[in-house]
């Protein structure tokens, strides 16, 4: 019988949007894997920290609430006598901020994206799956969900959560009423993590990338 090909051998023979696929759908499960099986952690952790060399100095990266950031350059540093890999990463809206991103750490590495393409992106915020958001009634879960979505990066959840409360604005002010002051934050929140991607896709200035969003998620609402 041929020899099986190793996770790490699959993984580098597709294609980068392939290999970015299955990073996003994946590492949840391989970071929880490597928290049960300690006799293959070590060799799991570094093929993580190799994963993360998929990056190049320069490229444009999402990474979860800091949004759209610029990967500066890989770094390792000495943490208790052990070698760790690190991603620097410059957000674009502050460019006098620079953070660390471990490189072994399926959570941390889980929150990190390519900027979606044009035609992605079109796709996404036109989908009909975007509109079918729930309003979440009790309001501690609300707040917990929200802050988990905004903090995932996860565009398409976003947009969803944006065009819910674009919806539940539209009710209570028919009503006369307002939305809370929790949920016009996150509202804020969602809506600036897609402005700074959408002005980059689409080489918008941010209130054409503003008036873009309303478009799609706010007119239909």
């Amino acid at each position: 019988m041929p020899p099986q090909p190793t996770l790490r051998r699959h993984f580098l023979h597709v294609d980068r949007k392939k290999r970015q696929k299955f990073w996003e759908y994946s590492l949840c499960e391989i970071g929880a894997f490597l928290c049960y099986n300690n006799a293959i952690g070590e060799k799991m952790r570094r093929f993580l920290e190799r994963m993360g060399n998929m990056y190049q100095a320069g490229e444009l990266v999402v990474y979860g609430m800091h949004g759209v950031c610029r990967v500066v350059s890989e770094e390792e540093r000495l943490v208790d006598k052990k070698r760790l890999h690190y991603l620097a990463l410059e957000p674009l809206s502050n460019g006098n901020s620079r953070f660390l991103v471990p490189t072994q750490n399926a959570a941390a590495m889980a929150k990190l994206r390519p900027v979606l393409s044009q035609e992605e992106l079109e796709a996404m915020i036109t989908s009909e799956d975007v509109k079918s958001g729930q309003w979440i009634r009790e309001e501690n879960q609300r707040k917990q969900t929200y802050r988990e979505l905004i903090g995932s990066g996860d565009r398409k959840r976003i947009m969803r959560m944006v065009h819910t409360l674009y919806r539940h604005k539209a009710d209570q002010t028919a009503s006369g009423k307002k939305i809370h002051l929790c949920d016009e934050n996150f509202l804020h929140d969602a809506e600036k993590l897609l402005v700074g991607e959408i002005a980059i896709v689409l080489c918008l200035e941010p209130e054409q990338a503003r008036a873009y969003i309303h478009k799609n998620l706010k007119e239909d609402a």
